[in-house]
């Protein structure tokens, strides 16, 4: 579900590969797992749930930041378009050759 988002230097991929490690070493196993490893496993996939947690927190937070980002830079350019022909911008049209006249 989460696969698309940008870790955020966070340790997903560390915490994945471990439950991973894991649930491979339990492979071809017979009998119960003993609590232990019940836990071990359990730890870790809470660990990955609050990791991703996290991230959509962050991507939510700049998500946020980059929409009034870019609402700030269109109310600049709203305000630029709206200056009077007369600014530095569009100065005003000066006569070819005033000394001719």
């Amino acid at each position: 579900m989460y696969d698309h988002l940008e870790d955020h230097g966070l340790p997903l991929v560390q915490l994945k590969e471990q439950r991973r490690d894991l649930v491979v070493a339990l492979r071809g196993r017979t009998g119960p797992l003993s609590k232990q490893q019940i836990s071990e496993i359990a730890a870790i996939q809470q660990a990955i749930a609050a990791v991703e947690a996290v991230m959509v927190d962050m991507d939510a937070e700049f998500e946020t930041v980059l929409k009034e980002q870019k609402r700030r830079s269109w109310r600049l350019l709203a305000g630029i378009r709206a200056m009077p022909a007369t600014t530095e911008r569009n100065p005003p049209a000066v006569e070819c050759c005033p000394e001719e006249r």
